[in-house]
Formats: C-alpha cells, structure tokens, sequence
C-alpha cells in the first residue's frame, strides 16, 4: 500500500495539531514535514498529498505559495487535499482559500477543508493581544476565547485520511 505525505506550515500550533490528528487517522501510513524544516519530497512515493496550513490577514504564508509554486509540476497529477485553518466566517474562509490557492498552482485538488481557527494569547505581549482582540472583533467570535474550530469538518477530514482511495 503507498504512504501518504502531509505537508504543513503552523505559527500558533493549530495547523500542527491538526497535523498529528491526520497522522494518528492515518494509523502512522502517512510522511509529515514541517515545511520550515526545507523537506525535499519525491512525491512519487505518495498516492496522496495534505498540504495543512493557515490564513493569516487573507494571505497564504509565503513558504506555502513558494512550495506548491516550486512543486506544481511533481502536483499536478497528484490527488491533492488542503485543510486551513483561520478566523474568518466559514463561507469567506472558504473562498479566500479557493482564491489563494488558485492563484498559486493548479493541481488536482481533491478537496479543500476550511476548519476555521482560534488563537492562543497566553504568554504574549499586550501588543499580540490588542491585536488578537481586533482579530476576534473583525471575526465576530468571543475575544476572550477566540476559537471558531468547526469540530465536524475535521472529523470529515480525518475519516478521508483514514481511508485508502
């Protein structure tokens, strides 16, 4: 049976997370990488790809943009799934990841699974937390407890992990 690989860029440890939870589905047949560790890939090996990362102020972090631009041709045949976390309502979550990465690459994606975010300010600077306060504000969701994880879509995710297609 071929391996899956999963991909990730996390900054506040939810894409991480959510990382583990894909590999522990996956029952260990799956190869993650931190993508701030610089993987080289030969993604010949894998019958699927997972690309975890978030949306931070609209954008897709540049390691990301710069990774599936450098790895479009060895994707392009590939059954690619991206999950994301962020802030943003679900439906503008959803089509700012559409958009983002559509302008990036075009690959097969099998799916994109926004599973919203949350932030943790403990331990950071006043500075970090007026600025998640704004965040939470713009996002509509609890400033003291910022967190809109949809729990369901990560089931969902973590069930096509479990799965061998």
């Amino acid at each position: 049976m071929a391996k899956d690989v999963l991909i990730y860029k996390t900054m506040g440890g939810t894409v991480k997370e959510t990382a583990e939870k894909v590999r522990l589905a996956a029952k260990n047949n799956i190869d993650v990488f931190n993508i701030m560790d610089k993987p080289v890939i030969d993604f010949k090996k894998y019958n699927r790809v997972f690309i975890g990362t978030a949306i931070y102020a609209s954008q897709l972090p540049q390691e990301i943009t710069a990774f599936l631009q450098n790895n479009s041709s060895q994707l392009k045949d590939k059954n690619v799934t991206f999950f994301i976390h962020g802030l943003a309502p679900k439906e503008e979550g959803t089509e700012i990841a559409n958009s983002l990465l559509n302008k990036c690459l075009s690959v097969n994606k099998n799916s994109i699974y926004y599973l919203g975010g949350k932030l943790d300010s403990k331990n950071k600077s006043i500075f970090i937390k007026l600025f998640y306060n704004f965040v939470a504000k713009k996002a509509k969701i609890d400033a003291k407890n910022p967190n809109n994880i949809n729990e369901q879509r990560i089931a969902e995710l973590l069930k096509y992990a479990a799965s061998t297609n």
